[in-house]
C-alpha cells in the first residue's frame, strides 16, 4: 500500500495544444499481487482540477493471465474534458481527432462507471453508464447548434439504452434549416441490441413539441452490418402543425431541395392554422422508393380550412380543405 502526493501537474501535448492542469493529486493506491495476476486500486482522487472532475474518483486495474479490466468511477466529470481526452486517445488516427477536435461539448456526466477488458491488446468487452446533465453543443459538422438536454444512458458490446430530454430544447440555424427551432419539449428513449450479427434498434418515443409542431415517433430499425440495404425500417409518426403558414422558413432544408419545389412550396399555403396526419416507413432499405409496392413510404395529411395558391400566378382559393398522401 503506498500514497502518493502530486501538487501543481501539468500534462501538455503541444501538437494538439492540450493543457491539462491538475491542482492537486493526493492519491491511496492499493497493490497486491494475487494467484493469477496483480490487482491495482486507486481511490478517493481529489480536489483534482475543480472544473473537470468533483472529489470522487475510483480506478482499479486486474490482470488474469492475457486478460486485464480496468474500472473508472466518477463522482461528475464535465464533457469538455471528455473531448480533449478524445483528442489524445486517438492520435493515431486522424480523421477520427479532426472529427473531435471540432466538438465543443458541455455540460457534465454524473455517476459515471465504465469498465474495458482486454486480451492480448484488443478490446474485447466494454460497458458505461452515467447521468446526462445540461449538454450542449456548439455546432457539429452540419448539426446545428443544441442547448438543454439531459438524460442517462448504460451501454456494453451488445445493447444499450439512451434516454434524454428537455422541457426547453433550443436548436440553432444549420446547414439544412435557415432558421432554430423555437423552444421545444423534447423527449426521446432509444435501446439497441445485437443479435446473430445484426442491430436491433427500438425507437420507444421521440417526441417534439412546439409553437409549431407536435411530433411523435416510434418503432423499430433492423440494422445489417454486413450489407447495409437489407436492413428493415418500421416506423411510424403522428404530427400535429399549427400556424402552418409560418412552417416553411422553419422546417423547409432549403439547401438540398431542389429550387423550384421549395418556391412552390413557400407560396403553396398562404394561410393555414392547423394540420394533421401521419407518417409511416416500413420495409427493406434496398427495395427503397417501392415502386413495386414492396414497402410502404407515406405521408397522410388532412387539414381544416385553408388559404392555398395551387401554382404561381393563380388567384388565392379561400376555405379549401386540403387531403393526401
Amino acid at each position: 500500500h503506498g500514497v502518493m502526493l502530486l501538487d501543481q501537474v501539468s500534462i501538455t501535448n503541444t501538437a494538439l495544444k492540450i493543457n491539462l492542469l491538475l491542482n492537486q493529486f493526493h492519491e491511496n493506491i492499493l497493490w497486491q499481487w494475487q494467484e493469477k495476476g496483480w490487482r491495482l486500486v486507486m481511490e478517493h482522487l481529489g480536489p483534482l482540477a475543480p472544473k473537470a472532475f468533483d472529489e470522487h474518483m475510483a480506478v482499479s486495474y486486474n490482470e488474469e493471465g492475457d486478460q486485464a479490466t480496468w474500472q473508472l468511477a466518477m463522482g461528475q466529470v464535465n464533457l469538455d474534458l471528455v473531448s480533449e481526452l478524445g483528442e489524445l486517445l486517438l492520435q493515431q488516427h486522424p480523421e477520427w481527432s479532426q472529427m473531435v477536435d471540432s466538438l465543443n461539448p458541455q455540460g457534465a456526466i454524473n455517476g459515471m462507471q465504465a469498465s474495458a477488458t482486454l486480451e492480448d491488446g484488443h478490446l474485447i468487452d466494454y460497458s458505461a453508464s452515467g447521468a446526462i446533465q445540461n449538454f450542449s453543443e456548439s455546432g457539429w459538422q452540419k448539426i446545428p447548434p443544441i442547448q438543454s438536454i439531459s438524460g442517462s444512458f448504460a451501454l456494453n458490446k451488445n445493447r444499450g439504452i439512451v434516454s434524454l430530454n428537455s422541457p426547453a430544447l433550443t436548436v440553432g440555424t444549420s446547414y439544412w434549416f435557415p432558421r432554430g427551432l423555437p423552444t421545444s419539449a423534447f423527449d426521446f428513449n432509444l435501446a439497441w441490441e445485437q443479435r446473430a450479427g445484426h442491430w436491433y434498434i427500438k425507437l420507444n418515443q421521440l417526441n417534439l413539441n412546439n409553437l409549431h409542431l407536435n411530433w411523435q415517433t416510434s418503432g423499430v430499425v433492423i440494422l445489417v452490418p454486413s450489407n447495409w440495404r437489407k436492413s428493415v425500417m418500421h416506423l411510424s409518426a403522428n404530427y400535429q402543425l399549427r400556424q402552418v403558414d409560418e412552417l416553411m422558413s422553419y422546417y423547409l432544408p432549403v439547401h438540398v431541395m431542389p429550387q423550384d419545389l421549395y418556391n412552390w412550396l413557400s407560396q403553396f399555403i398562404v394561410k393555414q392554422d392547423n394540420l394533421s396526419g401521419q407518417w409511416v416507413w416500413r420495409g427493406n432499405l434496398e427495395d427503397f422508393p417501392y415502386e413495386k409496392e414492396q414497402g410502404v413510404f407515406q405521408i397522410r395529411l388532412m387539414s381544416a380550412q385553408a388559404d392555398i395558391r395551387p401554382d404561381e400566378g393563380w388567384p388565392v382559393l379561400h376555405g379549401a380543405i386540403v387531403t393526401g398522401k
